[in-house]
C-alpha cells in the first residue's frame, strides 16, 4: 500500500509533454500554443510585408508595361509663356509736313512683351519603344509694352537720326504647327520624364499697333505724340524643344508637367515690319488620353 504513491510520481513524469498539455486542456487551462497564433494575427493589415511591397511593385510596372504598348493617343495642355524682347526692323516713305519733301524713315526697334497664356492640343503615335511622334496645334498671345528705337531720317541733301522711347498697345499671336518627336525615359514605375524635339511651321499675325512716343531727334529737336502702326501677317519656319514628366494614372490616361523653348525664325508682316526672330518659353500642364 505504500508503494503506490511512488509508482504514480514516477508515471507522471514519464507523460509526453503533449500529452499533459492536452490534460491541461481538456481541464480548461489556456496553452501557449494556443496564445502564439491568436497574438499576431492583426499585424499584416499595419505593417507592409514584402509580399505587399512586390504585388504594388508589379502593378507599377503593369501599368508602365501597358503605357509602351503601340497605339494612337490624344492630348491637350494649357500654360504660361515667356518671351524675349523681340528686334523689329521698318522702313517707312513719307513725305514731311515740315519739309515739305519726301523723306524716308529708317528704325531699330527693341520690343517688350508681357506674359500671357498659351494652349496647345495634338494627336501622337506611342511606337512602343519608348518612342512617339505627335501633331499639335499650339498658340501663343502676347500684348506689347513698350519699345526703345534708334533711327534715321533721310531726306534730299540729308539726314538725321533720332531715338526714343515708346508705349504700345496692341497684340501679336503666334499660330504653330509643330511635328514632335519625343522619348519617354524608361523608369518601370509610374513616373515617365520625357524629351521631345519638334520642327513646324508658324503664323504671326498683328493687330493695329498704337505708338505713343518721345523722340529726341539730333538736332535737338523733340517730338511727341502718337501714330498707329498697321497690322499684319506672315508665316515662317519654327522649331522647339521640350523637357518634362509624366505621371501615368493608369495603362491609358496620364498627366503632365513641361517646359518648352520655341524658337520662330525672322518673318516679314507686310507694310514694311519686319522681325528678326521669336524666342519663347513656356511651361504647360496636360493630360494624354491613349488607346
Amino acid at each position: 500500500m505504500r508503494v503506490a504513491p511512488i509508482t504514480i510520481t514516477l508515471l507522471t513524469l514519464c507523460l509526453p509533454a503533449s500529452a499533459m498539455s492536452q490534460t491541461a486542456g481538456e481541464r480548461g487551462t489556456p496553452s501557449s500554443a494556443k496564445h502564439s497564433v491568436e497574438v499576431p494575427s492583426v499585424l499584416p493589415d499595419k505593417v507592409p510585408t514584402a509580399q505587399t511591397r512586390a504585388a504594388l511593385s508589379l502593378q507599377q510596372a503593369d501599368v508602365s508595361l501597358r503605357w509602351k504598348r503601340p497605339g494612337l493617343y490624344v492630348t491637350a495642355g494649357f500654360g504660361e509663356s515667356w518671351e524675349s524682347d523681340i528686334i523689329n526692323f521698318r522702313k517707312d516713305e513719307t513725305v514731311s509736313a515740315s519739309l515739305g519733301v519726301p523723306i524716308t524713315y529708317e528704325r531699330e526697334s527693341v520690343k517688350s512683351l508681357r506674359p500671357a497664356g498659351t494652349g496647345e492640343a495634338g494627336v501622337g503615335y506611342n511606337f512602343g519603344n519608348n518612342f512617339r511622334a505627335e501633331v499639335a496645334y499650339v498658340l501663343k498671345a502676347h500684348a506689347a509694352v513698350s519699345e526703345t528705337t534708334i533711327g534715321t531720317v533721310y531726306y534730299d541733301g540729308g539726314s538725321l537720326t533720332f531715338e526714343g522711347n515708346t508705349e504700345i498697345t496692341g497684340t501679336l499671336r503666334k499660330h504653330a504647327f509643330f511635328a514632335t518627336l519625343y522619348y519617354d525615359l524608361p523608369t518601370h514605375s509610374r513616373w515617365v520624364p520625357f524629351v521631345g524635339a519638334g520642327l513646324g511651321v508658324a503664323r504671326v499675325t498683328s493687330s493695329d499697333m498704337r505708338y505713343d512716343y518721345d523722340v529726341v531727334y539730333s538736332t535737338g529737336t523733340r517730338a511727341v505724340g502718337s501714330r498707329t502702326e498697321p497690322g499684319g501677317n506672315g508665316n515662317a519656319l519654327a522649331y522647339q524643344a521640350k523637357l518634362g514628366l509624366q505621371y501615368l494614372i493608369s495603362g491609358a490616361t496620364a498627366v503632365y508637367l513641361t517646359g518648352q523653348y520655341f524658337h520662330l525664325n525672322r518673318i516679314d508682316l507686310g507694310g514694311g515690319t519686319i522681325y528678326e526672330e521669336f524666342q519663347v518659353f513656356g511651361a504647360r500642364a496636360g493630360v494624354v488620353y491613349r488607346w
